[in-house]
C-alpha cells in the first residue's frame, strides 16, 4: 500500500508513466487483434477501444479546454467519448485504430508542457483536478484489464496467493476518522470526503485475507449454488435466471491459494451466510484494515453497505461522477485488486457496483460477530 499524498515533483513522472502504461496496453491489444477492441464484450460495459478514447478525451476536456481555454473536439468526437454520450452498445463505432492511437497521444503532448510549467501556487490551486485525472486513467486501465481478461482468459497475471484458508483476527471496538481528509496532495475522491468520526461499537472477527478457492470450493461442493437457503430472494432469482454455478474466473485462477475472483454481491452474501458470517459494513472494513492491512491489494471485497454520500459531500469535478450512483442500488467494495495501481491502494478508496456485477476482480471478505448478528 502506497502513500496517497503526492506533491508536484513526484506527480510529473507518475502521470507520464500512467499514460505510458495506457499506451503499452493499447499496443498489446492492437497486436492481439483489432476486432475485439471494438466489440462490446459484455452488455454492462463499453468496448475496450472506447475506454482508451475516453481517457484521452477526459484529459483534453479538463486540462486543454477547461483550464487552457482551447477548443479540442468536434461535436462528433464529444458525443463519441463523453461519459453521457453514446449508449454503451454503440460505442464501438468510434475511430479507426490508427486515428484512435493518435488521439491517445496528441492531446497528452500538449498537456505535459502545461504541467511542467506550473509554479507552486498554480499547482496548489489545480492539484485536485490533476490528481483526479490520474485516478480516472488508472481506474479505466483496470476496467480495460478485466474486459481483456473476460475476452481472453489468462490475459492478466494471477493474483497474489495466500494460505489455503486464512485464519480469523479479532478486531476490537473503537472510533476513528472514516474517509479522506481534504489535505493538499490527497488522492481521495469526492465520495471519500469529508472524513468524519465513525465508531465500531462491538468487536468482531474478520477473515484475515480475502476468501480463497479452497474454502469457497467447499461451498460449491455441498451444492451451495443449488440451495436457496443461503441466498437472498433477489440473489436466488438472479442465480437461476443467469444459470450461475461458479465465480466468473473460477477456471482461470485455479491454485487453492488463489483468492476467489469474479463474484457478485449475491454470491459473496450467499457464501458468508453459508459460513454463518456476514459481509462487513464499509465502516467495519476500514476500521479492520488498521489491524489487517493485507486486506488491501488482493481483490475488491464486497461490503453490505449501499453506496451513499458521506456527511458534507461535495461533488467533484462534476455532479454526476459519484452522485448519480447514490441510488440505493449500488454496493460498496473496498480494498482494491492486484491490478489496481499501487497509488490507489488505500483503505478509504470506495468502489461501487450493482449487486449482479461479477466481471471486475471482485472477491469476498467475511466477518463474524459474537453477539450473533
Amino acid at each position: 500500500m502506497s502513500s496517497s499524498v503526492i506533491n508536484l515533483t513526484d506527480f510529473l513522472p507518475l502521470y507520464r508513466q500512467c499514460r505510458q502504461k495506457t499506451g503499452e496496453m493499447w499496443q498489446q491489444l492492437v497486436a492481439g487483434g483489432e476486432d475485439r477492441l471494438f466489440q462490446q464484450l459484455h452488455p454492462d460495459y463499453s468496448p475496450m477501444a472506447w475506454h482508451f478514447g475516453h481517457i484521452a478525451f477526459t484529459e483534453m476536456l479538463w486540462i486543454l479546454q477547461h483550464l487552457g481555454g482551447l477548443r479540442c473536439f468536434s461535436e462528433r468526437q464529444f458525443h463519441q467519448f463523453a461519459a453521457d454520450g453514446l449508449p454503451k452498445a454503440e460505442r464501438g463505432q468510434v475511430m479507426t485504430v490508427g486515428a484512435l492511437g493518435q488521439f491517445l497521444w496528441e492531446g497528452h503532448s500538449k498537456v505535459i508542457p502545461m504541467l511542467q510549467s506550473l509554479d507552486a501556487h498554480e499547482w496548489r490551486s489545480q492539484e485536485r483536478l490533476w490528481l483526479w485525472l490520474f485516478h480516472h486513467e488508472c481506474q479505466h486501465q483496470e476496467t480495460i484489464a478485466f474486459l481483456w481478461q473476460h475476452a481472453q482468459p489468462r490475459a492478466v497475471t494471477p493474483p497474489p496467493r495466500g494460505s489455503a484458508d486464512g485464519g480469523e483476527r479479532w478486531i476490537p471496538p473503537g472510533a476513528f476518522m472514516q474517509g479522506t481528509l481534504a489535505t493538499h496532495g490527497s488522492l481521495g475522491l469526492d465520495n471519500e470526503r469529508q472524513a468524519f468520526p465513525a465508531a465500531v461499537t462491538s468487536g468482531f472477527w474478520i477473515v484475515s485475507e480475502a476468501v480463497r478457492r479452497s474454502p469457497y470450493g467447499e461451498f460449491m461442493a455441498v451444492g451451495g449454488y443449488n440451495d436457496p437457503q443461503w441466498w437472498s430472494d433477489a440473489g436466488w432469482q438472479w442465480r437461476c435466471d443467469q444459470g450461475i454455478d461458479r465465480p466468473q474466473y473460477w477456471d482461470v485462477f485455479t491454485d487453492p491459494r488463489d483468492p476467489v475472483v469474479g463474484v457478485s454481491w449475491y454470491e459473496a452474501s450467499a457464501y458468508a451466510h453459508f459460513r454463518g458470517m456476514s459481509l462487513p459494513s464499509e465502516t467495519e472494513w476500514e476500521w479492520a484494515c488498521l489491524w489487517v492491512p493485507e486486506l488491501i491489494g488482493t481483490v475488491w471485497q464486497w461490503t453490505r453497505s449501499p453506496f451513499a454520500p458521506y456527511p458534507g459531500f461535495v461533488p467533484f469535478p462534476y455532479a454526476a461522477y459519484s452522485q448519480d450512483y447514490f441510488d440505493g442500488g449500488h454496493y460498496v467494495l473496498r480494498g482494491g485488486s492486484w491490478v489496481t495501481h499501487p497509488k490507489l491502494q488505500r483503505k478509504s478508496f470506495r468502489n461501487w457496483y450493482h449487486p449482479h456485477v461479477r466481471q471486475p476482480f471482485t472477491g469476498i471478505c467475511c466477518v463474524r460477530y459474537d453477539h450473533g448478528l
